[in-house]
This record gives structure tokens, sequence and C-alpha cells, in this order.
């Protein structure tokens, strides 16, 4: 069996000297919380190390909290600006879009225009929060004032290379609009300083485990497959990794990322809000759910989520303790109650409503979980006046379908994500992926900013990518017809060789104007609209895919 060593990561010839007076950041960039890692390079022991920094952050009282966690929250309260916890403890008291701003991430890429046209920073520079990549740009703004200030103070360079990780199923306009907030605030990114969540997972975990002098192993007669199982608040990510190695040491290739599947621990939290605790705080104050509309059900669901949040960990981590061997005691089928003593006040149409103590029993969690673990047709559930709910396994299918790999071909199932620490999902994964070694980091919180980090390292300062990112979409081009036709498929190499497409014509003869939208995944997302101007009847498309975007080119 060949070991996976931390030289394995490095290239062959390498120039050690060309790390020195350089920061290495890794961001790892979450829809509910971002982490920031540090990573270097020990040239007497030849070991990599990371580090995630604890980062200051305003509270509202004006009070200064220091956590490697930074909830991407920013709000604008008493006329000043906050960004992180101090922002997400007012989540519940102001109006999202208007004084406070989250869950951006997830929409970015979507041509909305100014979709808060409600914000009061619309037209308060230097912020002019109009969309979510606006906001985009403000959280990055706060995060490099931060990171300057740490280098700052712990005497470190100044000039700070950074990398960012992003789901795996990102498509190439999100990818666009993270690049543009990043760039607007002019930070050092390559085109190719993004990863993906689950490989910088990967490449944290197996660095860690080789630095601790337990190094991950692969077997010299075939290339081993890790399926990265990417659970976070508002996303669940799947990439499938082939890994192995060669004369040149370890390497290791992307087979597959999952499609994209609006899936978090946040739609945990909507579904314990809507089928206890909200029926329950309306029963308290002698209302019923018929009396209220849909804006003000989401108004009410709004301010319990953080409840919901609160008890959802409690049981979770109480559970874990009784799990041995990832199987879960009997228990999480009892009607234990687990209570939370939170005041809770809204205002509607129907008066005042208010709440300080609630509960949930191990069954409703256990019913609760049951839906996002559901398998077979039937994976998501619908529910009538509800968004509805993904199972974990519709991304974890899709991700296995596109590798042309079984699962039971799968050697390792990594674990990584704040929801992923969920007894129930460690116990469910385990049963469907019974072959395969589970491997559950320490704080899997952490691991994919200081995987990301390494990346920023090992791609910044060595000019190595580990693992090679693909498309996790095809790129289409709307013909006359309306029928798509694929120009880039799924699973493309990022950066990819040319493509030439040189079979479409013109619908006339004589035609002078040209439009080709171009669409990711399918012809509802359009990336953008080519409109070509006195073309000849002929037209040859050359495609290149790379880290930042597509670049197309018309003959």
């Amino acid at each position: 069996m060949n070991k996976i060593t931390t030289s394995s990561f490095l290239p062959a010839v390498r120039n050690v000297s060309l790390l020195r007076d350089k920061t290495y950041i890794g961001i790892d960039f979450g829809t509910s919380t971002t982490v920031v890692s540090i990573a270097s390079y020990d040239e007497n022991s030849q070991l990599i190390h990371t580090n995630s920094l604890r980062l200051k952050q305003k509270l509202p009282d004006g009070t200064i909290y220091s956590s490697e966690i930074v909830p991407s929250v920013i709000a604008w309260n008493n006329k000043q600006i906050l960004v992180g916890e101090g922002a997400s403890q007012l989540k519940y008291y102001l109006k999202k879009g208007k004084n406070i701003w989250y869950s951006f991430k997830m929409e970015l890429g979507e041509d909305l225009g100014a979709k808060y046209y409600e914000s009061e920073l619309r037209e308060v520079p230097p912020f002019n929060i109009r969309n979510p990549k606006d906001a985009a740009r403000v959280f990055f703004a706060y995060l490099k004032y931060l990171i300057t200030g740490y280098c700052k103070n712990n005497n470190l360079s100044n000039d700070i290379y950074y990398a960012v990780s992003i789901p795996a199923s990102f498509e190439a306009n999100q990818r666009k609009d993270l690049l543009d907030a990043l760039m607007a605030n002019d930070m050092k990114i390559s085109k190719q300083a993004f990863i993906d969540e689950p490989n910088a997972a990967f490449i944290s975990y197996a660095v860690y485990r080789a630095t601790e002098g337990q190094p991950m192993y692969v077997n010299p007669d075939y290339n081993s497959k890790v399926l990265v199982f990417d659970f976070g608040g508002g996303t669940c990510d799947i990439s499938i990794l082939e890994i192995g190695h060669s004369a040149n040491g370890f390497f290791s290739k992307n087979i597959a990322i999952s499609k994209f599947t609006k899936l978090g621990g946040d739609d945990i939290d909507r579904y314990i809000t809507y089928h206890y605790l909200m029926p329950r705080f309306l029963k308290v104050n002698n209302k019923k759910m018929e009396q209220f509309r849909t804006n003000e059900k989401k108004q009410i669901a709004s301010a319990l989520y953080k409840v919901a949040e609160r008890l959802k960990i409690m049981i979770n981590k109480s559970l874990s303790t009784l799990t041995s061997e990832f199987v879960m005691p009997e228990v999480k089928n009892n009607d234990t109650k687990i209570v939370v003593e939170s005041e809770v006040n809204v205002y509607t149409n129907k008066g005042e409503l208010r709440q300080n103590s609630f509960y949930l029993t191990n069954k409703e969690m256990t019913d609760t979980m049951n839906v996002f673990i559901k398998k077979g047709y039937g994976k998501t559930t619908r529910i009538k006046g509800e968004e509805e709910y993904n199972s974990i396994y519709s991304p974890i299918e899709s991700a296995i379908k596109k590798s042309n790999v079984s699962k039971e071909e799968i050697d390792y199932v990594l674990l990584i994500g704040g929801s992923a620490q969920s007894p129930y999902i460690q116990e469910d994964l385990k049963i469907y992926f019974e072959d395969s070694e589970m491997l559950i980091p320490s704080n899997l919180q952490t691991h994919v900013s200081n995987g990301t980090a390494i990346h920023s390292l090992l791609f910044n300062g060595m000019n190595k990518c580990l693992i090679q990112p693909i498309s996790s979409e095809p790129i289409l081009i709307i013909t006359k017809d309306e029928r798509p036709k694929v120009i880039l498929p799924a699973g493309t190499l990022i950066p990819c060789d040319t493509i030439i497409i040189d079979d479409l014509v013109t619908s006339r003869d004589g035609q002078n104007i040209v439009e080709l939208p171009i669409c990711v995944g399918s012809v509802r997302k359009l990336l953008f609209n080519l409109k070509i101007v006195f073309a000849s009847c002929f037209i040859s498309t050359t495609c290149v895919l790379n880290g930042r975007k597509v670049m197309t080119q018309i003959l």
C-alpha cells in the first residue's frame, strides 16, 4: 500500500524560496457562515501547517467578539454597519433586503437587477447594496479588513494571496459574480483560485492525516474512489474523486460532482418550524394557521428559525453521545422533550404573538430527519404552502450516476460541514455505503477553509493544482427551434482544450444579425447572449472554459 504523505502533495521540483514573504489565505465562503484559514510550509520538517483565524466581530452593544466562525450576514442598525456575529444576532429583528442581508451567496449569478429595492444602503457609499452581488462585495471588503489586521498584528506579510472555496455545483454565472465581488476589493485572486468545497475538504483531511503521522493509503493495484459529502447550512455538495500514486507521487482527479440541489441544514430548521414550533406557537396565542396569509406565516416562521436550530443541535448532541459505531440508540423514537428558553415576539395583523419556552421531542426530530434521508423515486417531499424538502440522496445519486461508478466501488466517504455532524445522517450513510470506510474529521466546520488555504499555498506559491476542477453542468446554445445544443458537456476539465463547433448555420441567406443564447444546465439559466452583426451564413464557434468564464470566439 502507498502512503499519502505531505511531500506527495508538493511539486517534484520545488523552489520554496518563492513561498517566503507571502501570506496564503483560504476562505470557505458559506451560505450561513464563513471560515478563514492560513497555510504555511515548514522547510525544516517539510510539513504544511494550517490555522483557522479567530476574527474580531462587533456585536450590537459595541462589544468585540472573536471566533473562527463568521456568520455570512450584514446588518445596518443605528446608522452603523455590522458584519458577522453582530449582524447574525439581529437576523430575526430586522427585515431581509432592507436593513439586513444573508443567504446572498446562493443568489449570486441570478440576473435580478436591483433585487433589494427597499435597501436602506442603496444610495449610501461605499456600501451601495442593491443586489446579492453587492452584498457579497461588502462582505468580502469586511473580511479583507479583518484579514489584513490579523496579518499586521501577527507580523505576517501583507502580500496576501487568496483562494476561495465554492460549492461543487456552483455554475459559471455564479462563479463570475463571486469573482467580480472579490476583484472589486483588489483581492489577489488568480483565475484558478476557486476550489470546490468537497475537494478542499479532502485535501485538508489528507494533509492532516499525513501531518499527524496517520497517513491515508492508496492501493497500488487500482485507483481508490472517494465520495466527499459536504452538508452545510445552505448546500449539500457531493464530489467523487479518484486518487492514486504514480511516478510523480500522489495524484487525484475529479470524476463527478452533484447537480445543484436546494438543500441544507436551514431546510431542517424550516421543517421543524412549520410542523412543530409554529403550530404550538399559534396555539399558545389562541390562533390558528388558517387565520394567516402566506407572507404572515413566513414572518412568524423567520422568528422561530433560530429556536428550531438550537433544538436541532441540542437533540443531535444528546443522541451523538449515545451513538456507537454509527448505530443510534432506541431513545431516538421516544417522547423525551428537549426544552429551549427563548423569548419570541411577533407583531402581526392579528396582534402581538408571544412565547418564551419551546420544546421538541426525540421522536419529532427522528420524523423530521426521515424526510431528509428518503430514498427511491419520492426523494423530494412536497407539502402545500411550503417550499419542497429534498433528500440528501438526490445529490448523492446525481454524482454517482455521473461518475459511472457504483456505490459499492466507493472506498472512502468523507463527511464535511456542520450539518454532517448529525448522527441521523452518519448512521444512514454508513448503512447506504456499507462497503466504504467512513472518514469523519475532528472539526467538520474548518476543514474546508484549511484545504482552501492549502490550495492557495500550492497554487499561488508553487503553481500546482492538486485536483483539477470539472464543470458541473453542460454549457448549451439555444438554436432557433429552441432545442439546446451542448457545446461543453458536464464533467469537462477546467481549463479545457479548445472545442470547435462548426455546424451552426443561419436560418436564411443574407441574415446579418445572429443571436446565440448561451445557457448553463438548462435553457432556463441564461449565462449570456451573444449578438453577432454582419455574420455570414456559416458560423464557427470556438469555446474555451477556464477557471473564470466561458470564452467564445466567432469566425
